[in-house]
């Protein structure tokens, strides 16, 4: 599987600063066994309401590692 391309769109409110919207395309292509096929995914997000308080468990905190742009998931 190759990514072709992927892009993101993230809409912010100039007096709150907080994002209201996002949008992304990905683009895939795959081979298999000389066949190859195209992928195109879309989808938009719209934020409403506003979060009070995040709470992490403290096991998932004691568990966190940091990550770069190298580390697969």
């Amino acid at each position: 599987m190759q990514f072709k391309s992927m892009s993101v769109t993230l809409w912010v409110d100039k007096k709150t600063f907080r994002q209201t919207k996002a949008e992304q395309t990905a683009e895939v292509g795959m081979e298999e066994n000389g066949k190859s096929g195209y992928l195109k995914q879309y989808w938009t997000m719209d934020f409403q309401g506003e979060v009070q308080q995040v709470d992490i468990p403290a096991d998932v905190e004691q568990n966190a590692r940091e990550i770069d742009d190298s580390s697969s998931y």
